[in-house]
């Protein structure tokens, strides 16, 4: 929208760098979790046994969903690593004389019309 404004990815990273804390932080709680309802569910008394494996399958799906988003903050931060070398690298070439370059137009087509 243009009222919001571009989106700057740096300063993005910069303003929500906290979550890939606060993910990491929920992966260990669940797994500290999941592991204490583990032994539970071993010595649960009959009439909850059923309803304390269930809470341990939540537990499951819920350490795999932090699990997942733990990754992809990881390799989101590989590429903004990678991106931010290659932009830098450029940049010393530009100062050492290399021309800019910009594909053309009519090179972003997949195929010419006559």
């Amino acid at each position: 929208m243009p009222l919001a404004g571009e989106l700057s990815v740096a300063k993005f990273q910069q303003q929500y760098g906290f979550l890939t804390d606060v993910h990491e932080n929920e992966l260990k709680t669940l797994r500290e979790h999941a592991k204490r309802a583990r032994v539970l569910v071993k010595t649960a008394p009959n009439d909850l046994r059923e309803e304390w494996e269930r809470e341990l399958g939540r537990l499951q799906l819920a350490m795999k969903r932090a699990e997942s988003a733990v990754n992809r903050d990881k390799k989101s931060k590989i590429e903004q690593e990678a991106l931010s070398k290659i932009t830098k690298e450029e940049h010393e070439k530009r100062k050492k004389g290399k021309r800019s370059w910009w594909m053309k137009e009519c090179s972003l087509l997949p195929f010419r019309v006559y």
